[in-house]
């Protein structure tokens, strides 16, 4: 099989660490070429990553692209993905995130790049009402005019997937699930050094012993995190001795930060800030005794993902990616969206039956173990790019 020169692009370099960069790695040593295309801009919610990507051993292209509305700015992206692509000769390209979605098919499409596909790691159309109707359907249009550019579009939930089909982006024949995955090795509890954990509690001030409830994501309004706050100050009246933090960054954490105040936490809840390295997040769930997601949207769910790996018990609203991720409460407990009194009782409750947590967990790491993988979904893009026939030659 000759390699392939495959070129990914995202839109914010917190996208290639996270998400693009193991597919990359997995793909290299398949024996293809593998270049990075993103931002090499600092985002309120995604900080810079072109460094760590570039120490990582990837080559990596900065191409501007605003996650805004921005005329000038998307013309200009344009033009500098259409140059990388030339100068490239890529077999694929792969995009990922909207904008660059967008700008780099269209660009791919233009240069008579043979393969194109994209990852939907979540669209934002009927995103919980984030946005105003005008610009969803602008966003549509978009989304089609790409879709009917794609040799493929890999969507990270099945509930991603029926949207696309749904909304007539692309047909269900070139829409497969690949959920995001996770390194199942990596992502054990027993991989974890109990000086990490020691040294992650230490850094954030949560003492030695105290049982923490932890939550992962960014800070903006789809993640519900003043429902994790409320649920914190009415369990913490329960259990004086808990703590509560929450590894994210994004424009949310002032407003965050003083309804903390406002409800007396101070001291008993922390705000992490970014967690720029996967060990960070591996320790923060070894040391937690719980994850709290309550989120008002999901594409997919990948902190639950990371947790159930790690046999962290799970607590996450009833929403249809993370139902089905938690396989309808049988790895974990589901809660009404933005229900703060059964967040607190879900919790309450799995404080005083540990052995019933323990007991979802284990079998959360057997199902990780079989279906999640991330080499499995990495295998399936891979195969989609080889039977897709180059442009060229249909």
């Amino acid at each position: 099989m000759r390699g392939l020169r495959v070129l990914h692009l995202a839109t914010q370099s917190a996208t290639a660490l996270r998400f693009v960069a193991p597919l990359g790695r997995w793909l290299e040593g398949r024996g293809h070429a593998v270049v990075l295309g993103c931002s090499g801009r600092a985002f309120a919610d995604a900080p810079r990553y072109v460094e760590a990507l570039r120490g990582q051993g990837f080559a990596v292209e900065e191409v501007d692209y605003p996650r805004g509305w921005s005329l000038g700015g998307d013309v200009a992206a344009l033009g500098a993905t259409a140059g990388l692509i030339r100068r490239g000769g890529f077999d694929v390209v792969h995009t990922h995130n909207s904008k660059a979605g967008f700008i780099g098919r269209w660009a791919a499409r233009a240069c008579g790049v043979g393969r194109i596909f994209h990852t939907n790691h979540g669209l934002a159309i009927e995103k919980a009402g984030l946005f105003p109707a005008w610009a969803e359907r602008v966003h549509l249009a978009l989304e089609r005019a790409a879709g009917g550019w794609s040799d493929g579009i890999f969507a990270v939930s099945a509930a991603e997937a029926e949207k696309v089909v749904r909304l007539g982006i692309a047909p269900a024949a070139r829409v497969q699930v690949v959920g995001p995955g996770v390194e199942a090795a990596f992502w054990r509890r027993a991989s974890v050094e109990a000086a990490e954990i020691a040294a992650w509690r230490a850094r954030h001030g949560l003492g030695a012993e105290a049982a923490v409830v932890l939550g992962v994501g960014r800070l903006v309004p789809e993640k519900g995190w003043e429902v994790f706050v409320e649920a914190a100050a009415r369990l913490v009246a329960r259990r004086p001795g808990l703590r509560f933090a929450v590894l994210g960054e994004g424009p949310e954490r002032g407003r965050l930060e003083a309804l903390t105040r406002r409800l007396g936490l101070e001291g008993r809840l922390v705000w992490c800030g970014e967690a720029g390295r996967r060990e960070e997040v591996r320790a923060a769930l070894a040391a937690a005794v719980m994850l709290w997601a309550p989120t008002r949207w999901e594409s997919f769910g990948v902190a639950a993902l990371e947790a159930l790996a790690m046999e962290t018990p799970v607590i996450a609203s009833r929403i249809p990616p993370l139902e089905a991720l938690l396989e309808g409460g049988r790895l974990g407990v589901l809660v009404p969206v933005g229900d703060v009194a059964a967040l607190e009782a879900a919790a309450a409750a799995a404080l005083e039956a540990p052995a019933a947590a323990a007991a979802r967990s284990r079998a959360a790491r057997a199902v990780v173990e079989a279906r999640w993988d991330e080499a499995l979904g990495f295998a399936q893009i891979e195969a989609a790019y080889l039977a897709a026939t180059p442009r060229g030659r249909r």
